[in-house]
C-alpha cells in the first residue's frame, strides 16, 4: 500500500468488493500515475487513501471470500476513474463512473 498525501475536498465513493471465490493469487489494484492527484482508492482495514493496494487470495476453503469496504476518493464530484487490475503478469484497466461521471459506452 502506497499512502499518498492528505486529499482537501474529496468526494469520498462507498464500493464494496468481494473479491475471489477460489484460492489464487493475490490483485494488485493500481490508480495509474497521470490520475493520481485526481483519485485515490481504499479498501479494507482504513488504508485510508491510497494509490495502490493488494487484495490477498482467497481462504482455501470453499465457498468462502474476502470481502472489503472501501471505495473511491476523487477530488471532483464526479468522473471517469481507471483503475489497473493486475494479477500474476496480467493486467487490465477498468475504468468506473463515479457521481454523474460519463465512461461512455462500449462499441
Amino acid at each position: 500500500m502506497r499512502a499518498l498525501p492528505a486529499l482537501q475536498g474529496v468526494v469520498a465513493t462507498a464500493v464494496t468488493v468481494a473479491a475471489c471465490s477460489a484460492p489464487g493469487p493475490a490483485v494488485l489494484i493500481t490508480v495509474p500515475q497521470a490520475w493520481r492527484h485526481r483519485a485515490a482508492i481504499g479498501w479494507g482495514n482504513d488504508p485510508g487513501a491510497v494509490s495502490s493496494l493488494r487484495l490477498l487470495s482467497c481462504p482455501p476453503q470453499l465457498g468462502l471470500w474476502n470481502a472489503y469496504a472501501g471505495g473511491f476518493y476523487l477530488r471532483s464530484a464526479s468522473g471517469c476513474v481507471p483503475l489497473v487490475f493486475a494479477i500474476a503478469r496480467r493486467a487490465t484497466t477498468l475504468r468506473f463512473a463515479i457521481g454523474s461521471g460519463n465512461c461512455g459506452s462500449p462499441a
